[in-house]
Protein backbone atom coordinates (compact mmCIF):
# COMPACT_ATOMS: atom_id res chain seq x y z
CA UNK A 1 0.00 0.00 0.00
CA UNK A 2 1.42 3.36 -0.96
CA UNK A 3 0.67 6.70 0.63
CA UNK A 4 1.91 9.83 -1.07
CA UNK A 5 2.98 12.66 1.20
CA UNK A 6 3.94 15.97 -0.35
CA UNK A 7 7.19 17.06 1.18
CA UNK A 8 8.60 20.55 0.85
CA UNK A 9 12.30 20.49 1.64
CA UNK A 10 12.99 23.38 3.99
CA UNK A 11 16.03 25.61 3.47
CA UNK A 12 18.22 26.38 6.46
CA UNK A 13 16.50 29.65 7.30
CA UNK A 14 13.02 28.45 6.43
CA UNK A 15 13.49 25.42 8.63
CA UNK A 16 14.58 27.62 11.52
CA UNK A 17 11.87 30.25 11.09
CA UNK A 18 8.87 28.17 10.05
CA UNK A 19 5.63 30.14 9.70
CA UNK A 20 2.22 28.91 8.63
CA UNK A 21 -0.46 30.87 6.80
CA UNK A 22 -4.06 30.49 7.99
CA UNK A 23 -5.19 27.80 5.55
CA UNK A 24 -1.80 26.26 4.84
CA UNK A 25 -0.96 22.59 4.68
CA UNK A 26 2.80 22.11 4.65
CA UNK A 27 5.42 19.50 5.23
CA UNK A 28 9.04 19.67 6.29
CA UNK A 29 11.90 17.24 6.05
CA UNK A 30 15.11 17.21 8.05
CA UNK A 31 17.73 14.52 7.65
CA UNK A 32 20.58 12.95 9.55
CA UNK A 33 23.72 12.33 7.49
CA UNK A 34 24.45 8.79 6.45
CA UNK A 35 27.85 7.10 6.55
CA UNK A 36 29.16 9.38 3.79
CA UNK A 37 28.92 12.37 6.14
CA UNK A 38 31.26 10.63 8.57
CA UNK A 39 34.15 10.29 6.13
CA UNK A 40 37.47 10.74 7.99
CA UNK A 41 39.41 13.97 7.59
CA UNK A 42 40.71 14.26 4.09
CA UNK A 43 37.79 12.35 2.64
CA UNK A 44 35.17 13.80 0.36
CA UNK A 45 31.59 13.10 1.47
CA UNK A 46 28.88 13.04 -1.16
CA UNK A 47 27.07 16.28 -1.90
CA UNK A 48 24.16 17.09 0.38
CA UNK A 49 20.65 17.63 -0.81
CA UNK A 50 17.04 17.28 0.30
CA UNK A 51 14.35 15.84 -1.96
CA UNK A 52 11.74 18.35 -3.09
CA UNK A 53 9.03 15.71 -3.06
CA UNK A 54 8.87 11.95 -2.74
CA UNK A 55 6.64 8.97 -2.16
CA UNK A 56 6.90 7.06 1.10
CA UNK A 57 6.26 3.34 0.72
CA UNK A 58 4.81 1.49 3.67
CA UNK A 59 6.42 -1.90 4.13
CA UNK A 60 4.15 -4.64 2.67
CA UNK A 61 5.52 -7.23 5.08
CA UNK A 62 4.82 -5.61 8.46
CA UNK A 63 1.78 -4.27 10.22
CA UNK A 64 1.97 -1.05 12.20
CA UNK A 65 2.23 -2.09 15.84
CA UNK A 66 1.16 0.47 18.47
CA UNK A 67 3.50 0.15 21.45
CA UNK A 68 2.98 2.69 24.21
CA UNK A 69 0.91 4.60 21.62
CA UNK A 70 3.84 4.98 19.17
CA UNK A 71 2.84 3.64 15.74
CA UNK A 72 5.76 1.37 14.93
CA UNK A 73 6.26 -0.02 11.44
CA UNK A 74 9.42 -1.85 12.50
CA UNK A 75 10.75 -5.35 12.92
CA UNK A 76 10.68 -6.83 16.42
CA UNK A 77 14.35 -6.04 17.04
CA UNK A 78 13.96 -2.50 15.74
CA UNK A 79 10.89 -1.93 17.93
CA UNK A 80 12.78 -2.99 21.03
CA UNK A 81 15.75 -0.80 20.11
CA UNK A 82 13.56 2.25 19.45
CA UNK A 83 11.56 1.88 22.66
CA UNK A 84 14.70 1.37 24.73
CA UNK A 85 16.16 4.51 23.18
CA UNK A 86 13.08 6.52 24.13
CA UNK A 87 13.13 5.04 27.63
CA UNK A 88 16.72 6.21 28.09
CA UNK A 89 15.80 9.90 27.66
CA UNK A 90 15.62 12.33 30.57
CA UNK A 91 12.15 12.69 32.16
CA UNK A 92 11.38 16.17 30.79
CA UNK A 93 11.80 15.44 27.07
CA UNK A 94 10.23 12.01 27.53
CA UNK A 95 7.10 13.64 28.97
CA UNK A 96 6.99 16.16 26.11
CA UNK A 97 7.12 13.35 23.56
CA UNK A 98 4.22 11.45 25.14
CA UNK A 99 1.66 13.76 23.54
CA UNK A 100 3.23 13.18 20.11
CA UNK A 101 3.18 9.39 20.17
CA UNK A 102 -0.32 8.93 18.78
CA UNK A 103 0.52 11.23 15.86
CA UNK A 104 3.87 9.70 15.00
CA UNK A 105 4.65 6.71 12.78
CA UNK A 106 8.14 5.21 13.05
CA UNK A 107 9.33 3.24 10.02
CA UNK A 108 12.41 1.45 8.78
CA UNK A 109 12.83 1.76 5.03
CA UNK A 110 15.44 1.30 2.35
CA UNK A 111 18.33 3.76 2.26
CA UNK A 112 17.00 5.80 -0.64
CA UNK A 113 13.84 6.70 1.26
CA UNK A 114 15.76 9.35 3.19
CA UNK A 115 17.47 10.80 0.17
CA UNK A 116 20.73 9.04 0.92
CA UNK A 117 20.64 9.84 4.64
CA UNK A 118 20.55 7.27 7.42
CA UNK A 119 17.48 8.78 9.10
CA UNK A 120 15.04 11.64 8.69
CA UNK A 121 12.01 13.24 10.30
CA UNK A 122 8.97 14.16 8.23
CA UNK A 123 6.06 16.27 9.43
CA UNK A 124 2.83 17.44 7.87
CA UNK A 125 1.08 20.50 9.28
CA UNK A 126 -2.50 21.40 8.46
CA UNK A 127 -4.23 24.55 9.64
CA UNK A 128 -7.88 25.36 9.02
CA UNK A 129 -8.96 28.58 10.64
CA UNK A 130 -7.64 28.47 14.19
CA UNK A 131 -7.27 24.69 14.30
CA UNK A 132 -3.76 23.40 13.67
CA UNK A 133 -2.82 19.74 13.55
CA UNK A 134 0.44 17.96 12.87
CA UNK A 135 1.40 14.37 12.11
CA UNK A 136 4.91 13.01 11.97
CA UNK A 137 7.02 10.19 10.58
CA UNK A 138 10.45 9.09 11.70
CA UNK A 139 12.28 7.06 9.09
CA UNK A 140 15.39 4.95 9.57
CA UNK A 141 17.23 2.80 7.09
CA UNK A 142 16.97 -0.94 7.70
CA UNK A 143 19.42 -2.21 10.28
CA UNK A 144 20.43 1.09 11.84
CA UNK A 145 18.20 0.78 14.92
CA UNK A 146 20.07 -1.36 17.44
CA UNK A 147 21.37 -1.22 21.01
CA UNK A 148 24.48 0.85 20.30
CA UNK A 149 25.17 4.30 21.72
CA UNK A 150 25.12 5.79 18.21
CA UNK A 151 21.66 4.35 17.53
CA UNK A 152 20.29 5.85 20.75
CA UNK A 153 21.79 9.20 19.82
CA UNK A 154 20.31 8.97 16.33
CA UNK A 155 16.82 8.35 17.77
CA UNK A 156 17.14 11.27 20.18
CA UNK A 157 18.38 13.52 17.35
CA UNK A 158 15.35 12.74 15.18
CA UNK A 159 12.95 13.15 18.10
CA UNK A 160 14.46 16.62 18.64
CA UNK A 161 13.07 17.72 15.28
CA UNK A 162 9.57 16.77 16.47
CA UNK A 163 10.06 18.75 19.67
CA UNK A 164 11.28 21.82 17.80
CA UNK A 165 8.57 21.96 15.17
CA UNK A 166 5.79 20.97 17.55
CA UNK A 167 6.51 23.43 20.31
CA UNK A 168 9.20 26.03 19.65
CA UNK A 169 8.19 29.39 18.26
CA UNK A 170 10.58 31.80 16.55
CA UNK A 171 11.14 33.36 19.98
CA UNK A 172 12.02 29.99 21.46
CA UNK A 173 14.41 29.15 18.65
CA UNK A 174 16.06 32.52 19.05
CA UNK A 175 16.53 31.93 22.80
CA UNK A 176 18.34 28.66 22.09
CA UNK A 177 20.44 30.31 19.39
CA UNK A 178 21.55 33.08 21.78
CA UNK A 179 22.51 30.47 24.37
CA UNK A 180 24.48 28.49 21.78
CA UNK A 181 26.26 31.63 20.59
CA UNK A 182 27.40 32.43 24.12
CA UNK A 183 29.48 29.25 24.20
CA UNK A 184 33.27 29.51 23.66
CA UNK A 185 32.84 26.56 21.29
CA UNK A 186 30.40 28.47 19.05
CA UNK A 187 31.28 29.04 15.43
CA UNK A 188 29.28 31.10 12.94
CA UNK A 189 29.70 28.16 10.59
CA UNK A 190 30.22 24.55 11.62
CA UNK A 191 31.53 23.16 8.32
CA UNK A 192 29.44 20.43 6.76
CA UNK A 193 30.04 19.15 3.25
CA UNK A 194 29.92 22.20 0.99
CA UNK A 195 28.34 24.55 3.51
CA UNK A 196 27.43 24.85 7.18
CA UNK A 197 25.43 22.65 9.53
CA UNK A 198 21.79 23.85 9.30
CA UNK A 199 20.43 25.42 12.52
CA UNK A 200 17.78 22.69 13.05
CA UNK A 201 20.57 20.09 13.04
CA UNK A 202 22.60 22.11 15.55
CA UNK A 203 19.55 22.17 17.80
CA UNK A 204 18.90 18.43 17.31
CA UNK A 205 22.47 17.48 18.23
CA UNK A 206 22.35 19.70 21.34
CA UNK A 207 18.98 18.18 22.30
CA UNK A 208 20.32 14.64 21.95
CA UNK A 209 23.39 15.40 24.06
CA UNK A 210 21.17 16.89 26.76
CA UNK A 211 18.43 14.23 26.61
CA UNK A 212 20.92 11.36 26.91
CA UNK A 213 23.55 13.09 29.02
CA UNK A 214 26.00 12.38 26.19
CA UNK A 215 29.40 14.11 26.24
CA UNK A 216 29.61 14.50 22.45
CA UNK A 217 27.62 14.20 19.25
CA UNK A 218 27.31 10.83 17.54
CA UNK A 219 26.16 12.19 14.19
CA UNK A 220 28.22 13.25 11.23
CA UNK A 221 27.64 16.94 11.88
CA UNK A 222 30.45 17.24 14.41
CA UNK A 223 28.93 20.09 16.43
CA UNK A 224 30.42 20.24 19.96
CA UNK A 225 28.40 20.62 23.13
CA UNK A 226 27.43 24.29 23.41
CA UNK A 227 25.39 24.50 26.63
CA UNK A 228 25.08 22.56 29.86
CA UNK A 229 22.28 20.09 30.47
CA UNK A 230 20.83 22.43 33.09
CA UNK A 231 20.76 25.36 30.67
CA UNK A 232 19.18 23.34 27.88
CA UNK A 233 16.46 21.99 30.18
CA UNK A 234 15.72 25.45 31.57
CA UNK A 235 15.24 26.84 28.07
CA UNK A 236 13.15 23.84 27.04
CA UNK A 237 10.82 24.23 30.02
CA UNK A 238 10.52 27.96 29.39
CA UNK A 239 9.90 27.94 25.64
CA UNK A 240 8.30 24.61 24.70
CA UNK A 241 4.65 25.34 23.94
CA UNK A 242 2.88 22.58 21.97
CA UNK A 243 0.88 24.08 19.15
CA UNK A 244 -1.51 21.23 18.40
Amino acid sequence: MMRLWTVIAMTVLAGWMLALSPEASRAWTVSLPGPAAETPAGGSPAASGFPAARSIHKSPTRKIVPRGRWKLDLSRGERLAFLRSVASLRPVPKAMLERLQARTVVRSLDHSSCGGHSACAVGTFTQLGTTRTATYELEFIHGILDTTTRSRFLVAHELAHLIEYEGLSATGRRAFELAFRSSPAWRDCFPYRNGCVPPPEVFADQFAMYALGAPASRTGYGVPRLVSDATFERLLRLHYRPSS
